[in-house]
C-alpha cells in the first residue's frame, strides 16, 4: 500500500487538557504495535510543521496526546482532529498552574491565554469529547476504556499498563523551555 493509501486509512485520536495532565506518559504508553502516539510540538519548528508531520505519519492509529492542542493552538488541532476521537484529561485549573509552575520553575506569564484558549476549545468540542479525570489515570480499567476508544477497538495490554504505572515520564523541561523559546 502506498504512503497516500495508508494516510487515508489512518485513524486518528486526540488527548488533551490542562498543562501537566501526565501527557508525555500517555503518549509513550498508547505508542507501539500499530499506535503512533506524538506530544509537543515544539521540537518540530512550528505547529504547522508538526500537524503536517502527524498527517504524513503512515501508521493505523496516530494520536496527539499534548495539553498545547487545547491551551496553544486549538483551531489547529479541531481542524485536524475533527473527526476523531476527543478526550479531555480533568485536572483542576490550580493543580494545573501549580505543577506548571514548578515543572517550569515560574509560573508562566500567559496562563491567562492559555486558559481562554482552553475554554473555547471546550466549547467548540461538545458534544463529542469524552472526560477522563487525572486523578483515573492510575486506574487500568479507565486507562484500557480510553484506549480502546481512541485506538478504534484496540486493547490496551495489562502488563504493559503496570510496567507504565511504575514510571515518571515527562518532558525533558531544559529542551522543552529551549525550543518554546522562552527563557
Amino acid at each position: 500500500i502506498g504512503l497516500l493509501q495508508r494516510s487515508l486509512m489512518t485513524q486518528r485520536f486526540l488527548i488533551t487538557g490542562l498543562p501537566r495532565m501526565r501527557s508525555a506518559w500517555l503518549a509513550a504508553l498508547f505508542s507501539g504495535d500499530s499506535v503512533v502516539c506524538f506530544h509537543d510540538y515544539t521540537h518540530y519548528g512550528t505547529v504547522e510543521d508538526f500537524l503536517e508531520t502527524i498527517k504524513e505519519t503512515a501508521a493505523p492509529v496516530v494520536g496527539l496526546c499534548d495539553p498545547c492542542a487545547a491551551c496553544l493552538y486549538p483551531s489547529h488541532a479541531l481542524e485536524l482532529f475533527r473527526d476523531s476521537p476527543v478526550v479531555i484529561v480533568r485536572r483542576s485549573e490550580s493543580a494545573s498552574l501549580e505543577g506548571l509552575t514548578k515543572w517550569a520553575g515560574r509560573e508562566p506569564h500567559d496562563w491567562p491565554l492559555l486558559m481562554r484558549n482552553y475554554t473555547w476549545f471546550l466549547d467548540h468540542t461538545w458534544p463529542k469529547r469524552q472526560w477522563v479525570k487525572y486523578t483515573d489515570l492510575d486506574d487500568y480499567s479507565v486507562v484500557a476504556e480510553l484506549y480502546t476508544l481512541c485506538t478504534h477497538g484496540l486493547t490496551l495490554d495489562r502488563h504493559r499498563f503496570d510496567l507504565f504505572n511504575t514510571l515518571k515520564i515527562e518532558q525533558h523541561r531544559d529542551k522543552a523551555i529551549a525550543a518554546s523559546g522562552v527563557s
